[in-house]
């Protein structure tokens, strides 16, 4: 996949898809930022509506971005696919049209990630 030159510089984004776990709605071809530097992923919260899911009760996370700026973020239970694979948890969301796929999904893929030549792709 070739890294998405909007960005500056040039960064790896993908398509996911978000399942909800009771109902199995799903929400499809979502854009997310591929970000080793990032603990959570982040889901934009548009695909919420759609897929009508509830934040859990009383849970919320502190999120810290570079720049030390903090913000609160509410949580879901729900499932996101990726590249075939599917990770049921605790996700967050932000006020973005792209998400943040981070290192709690990462970790458990071998990804190699071209810089030089701009692209990205799954290893087997």
């Amino acid at each position: 996949m070739k890294y998405d030159e909007s960005f500056e510089p040039p960064a790896p984004i993908a398509k996911i898809a978000a399942r909800n776990v009771e109902t199995g709605e799903r929400a499809r071809d979502i854009s997310v930022l591929l970000d080793t530097g990032s603990d959570v992923s982040l889901l934009p919260k548009s695909v919420l509506g759609f897929l009508g899911i509830s934040p859990l009760p009383n849970e919320s996370y502190r999120l810290e971005g570079f720049d030390g700026s903090q913000t609160s973020a509410e949580v879901f239970y729900l499932q996101v696919i990726f590249l075939g694979n599917r990770f049921t948890g605790k996700y967050c969301v932000i006020d973005d049209e792209i998400g943040i796929l981070g290192r709690d999904v990462l970790n458990e893929l071998v990804i190699l990630f071209d810089g030089k030549n701009l692209e990205w792709k799954a290893q087997e």
